[in-house]
């Protein structure tokens, strides 16, 4: 138990340092009109999806893994309050100076740490938004009772999740690690400390589904997204753009379901 609650919080303690680090670019780098290559295009697509399944949500809205409000000025626009929960204190910043005045009066409420920490009465919330947090939770189970909990009868979760199986999940998991090595065997060093020592998360769809509704939540609709050919985009990037846009316009099939990397899906409590 020792071991593996220092495990968890070494993960947490990486996590919190990336994303500070990352925060001031955060938006600018990914959330681009402009944007080059499939990485930024998939983050454009995927605020899409989100803000589809969420529809016309409103009352109170818990924002898990809010980063510097990716989400905020949307949910503001349909009325809603928010509570903006993050691990990185430099991404709550962000929040706190891109919305200061919605912060100020209440409307925007922010927590730094992981909801379990949480000042927050049980069946408190209408949704909950939950993109790009899935990948790194240590105890599945622990947060996603929690994250049920809060929810009132009725109310929904908007989560976003990696495919287990997808041309960009096995370069990341066997490409990509093989290759870090040989460059570091070639430049005659070991392999850099900054590297993750855990194991992004990553489902099956019918898996995830299954771990949902184990804490009450059902699948109601769901989007696929992230078409992204690792080893294509390293040689053609704007072919790889290409074909992850072609993709999106189908969005169906047995084609896209086999070459998605990414999900979204809305469950019901």
């Amino acid at each position: 138990m020792g071991t593996q609650m220092s495990s968890s919080s070494n993960q947490t303690e990486q996590i919190r340092e990336f994303f500070d680090q990352d925060s001031a670019r955060y938006l600018p780098t990914r959330y681009t009109s402009e944007y080059r290559d499939c990485h930024q295009y998939s983050y454009i697509v995927r605020r899409t999806r989100v803000l589809d399944l969420l529809g016309q949500v409103g009352g109170r809205v818990l924002d898990v893994g809010c980063g510097p409000g990716v989400f905020t000025r949307d949910l503001l626009d349909r009325g809603c309050r928010i509570v903006a929960c993050d691990i990185s204190q430099m991404m709550i910043e962000q929040v706190r100076t891109r919305f200061p005045h919605e912060v100020e009066t209440g409307v925007v409420q922010c927590h730094v740490g992981e909801i379990h920490g949480m000042d927050a009465e049980p069946e408190s919330f209408d949704a909950a938004i939950c993109i790009g947090v899935m990948a790194y939770i240590a105890d599945e189970d622990h947060f996603l009772r929690k994250l049920a909990s809060l929810l009132k009868p009725g109310g929904y979760a908007v989560i976003q999740y990696s495919k287990k199986r997808s041309p960009k999940a096995l370069h990341e998991q066997y490409v990509y690690p093989l290759l870090t090595r040989l460059k570091c065997l070639v430049a005659g060093h070991r392999q850099s400390s900054a590297n993750w020592d855990f194991t992004l998360r990553r489902y099956h769809p019918k898996q995830f589904n299954a771990v949902m509704a184990s804490h009450g939540l059902q699948i109601e609709d769901s989007a696929q997204f992230d078409y992204t050919l690792p080893l294509l985009s390293s040689v053609a990037t704007r072919a790889n753009l290409w074909f992850a846009e072609s993709m999106e316009r189908g969005r169906r099939g047995i084609l896209t379901s086999l070459l998605a990397g990414d999900y979204v899906a809305r469950y019901r409590k």
